[in-house]
Order: structure tokens, then sequence, then C-alpha cells
């Protein structure tokens, strides 16, 4: 376990990097919203995918220049904090040299994460600090969205939830992402565009937002000019 002191000083560090936040009826309606699904955030914060580094940073800048609104929405930010620590988990397996499908097993298995932690005497203080290293990016550029329950209309949200899962055949939790995205389109004056490099849900996404691939920098600068941004 982590001891309290450790505790106090990652929370401590923590909030000191709390995000900007909107709810999806409380953001400023006159700007250009673009949320970034998990795999662009993943992306991002690894370095894996240069165009769409380059993209995002196209964005960033025009973020802060408050020109438009970067952001992910809370249930990308869940995603994102445990694929990271699958990650995080198999980079210590890996430095043990562990066969690929004990470490496969091992970190897909997140109920046992604790005793692992233990048994392979692994730094959890440290564990979490990387964990919490690359969240942290995450909400140094990106906005985060948080679902707003002041209007909430129950039988037109089960609807839309069914249409995405039941008639779409997505998972529950990109369905509560697009579920997201749809009301910030709704809301705002531009639309919203959602950013991935799934097609699937790329075009899934389509009947309730924009969509962009930001690894295609082309079309990212194509948008970027319709809405005036240089």
């Amino acid at each position: 376990m982590i001891s309290g002191e450790i505790m106090q000083d990652l929370s401590s560090y923590l909030e000191a990097r709390i995000p900007t936040v909107y709810t999806v009826d409380s953001f400023p309606a006159e700007q250009p919203v673009f949320i970034a699904d998990t795999n662009i955030l993943i992306d991002f914060v690894e370095r894996r995918n240069k165009s769409v580094v380059n993209s995002l940073k196209l964005l960033i800048r025009s973020s802060k220049k408050e020109v438009l609104i970067l952001g992910t929405t809370i249930y990308n930010v869940a995603e994102f904090l445990d694929k990271m620590s699958c990650l995080v988990m198999m980079m210590r397996l890996l430095k043990k040299r562990y066969s690929p499908d004990y470490i496969i097993r091992t970190s897909n298995n997140k109920s046992q994460y604790a005793r692992t932690i233990a048994r392979e005497n692994i730094d959890e203080a440290q564990f979490k600090i990387d964990v919490l290293k690359k969240i942290w990016m995450v909400f140094d550029n990106f906005a985060v969205f948080l679902p707003s329950f002041l209007d909430l209309k129950i039988v037109e949200e089960i609807k839309l939830l069914e249409k995405l899962v039941v008639d779409n055949f997505i998972q529950s939790q990109d369905a509560m992402i697009l579920h997201l995205v749809s009301k910030i389109n709704a809301i705002s004056n531009f639309g919203a565009y959602f950013l991935t490099r799934d097609q699937y849900i790329l075009d899934v996404a389509s009947s309730y937002a924009y969509t962009l691939d930001p690894s295609k920098s082309d079309e990212v600068q194509r948008v970027l000019k319709s809405i005036e941004v240089s």
C-alpha cells in the first residue's frame, strides 16, 4: 500500500493539474468544439502517430487562443486511464523479461493488480505517478466535458443509447461518448467535430456530429480554414 504521506503528495499534485471542465450545457457555444476519442489521446501522449500529433498541435494552438475548444469527455478520461495503467503494467513486466502470454494475461487482469504489484515487488507509488503523468498531459491540453442532468429527458436518452448499442452494435463505452458528443453538437453554434481514427466509429458518429480523422492533416487544415482559423 502507498503511505498516507505519498498519497497526500500525489493528491496535491493532481489537484494542481485539474483541467478546464465544461458540462454539455455550459460551454462557450460560439466556439467550434473538437472532441478527441481515446485513441487520439493515446496517439498524442505516446507520440505514436506523427500526423495526429501535428494536427493536434494546430488545434491546441488555436484552443490556447480561445478560437476553438479542444476537449474530450469524462468517459474518455476513464478509458484513457484504464489503457495507460495497462500499458505501464506491461512495461514493468516486460523489464522482468516475462513471456508475452504472461504479460498480456496479467496486464489485462485489473482485479489482481494489487497482488501483482506486491508479488513482483513493483514500486506502487512510482507506478501510479507514471500513469498520472500521462493523464496530466491530457489535462494540460484538453478540456473535459461532463454530462448534465439539469434537463435530462429520460425517454430520449434511453432511445439514443438503444440506437447506438442495439442498432449500431457499438460498445457501451463508445455509446456513452457519442451520446455526450451529440449533445455538444446540438448546442454548439458551429457543431462538434469528433476526432477518432476508428473507421467504424467515424461512420456511426457522422450521424450525430461532424467527424474528422486527425491523421489526415490536410483535412484538419481544411476544416480549420473553413471556420476561419489559421
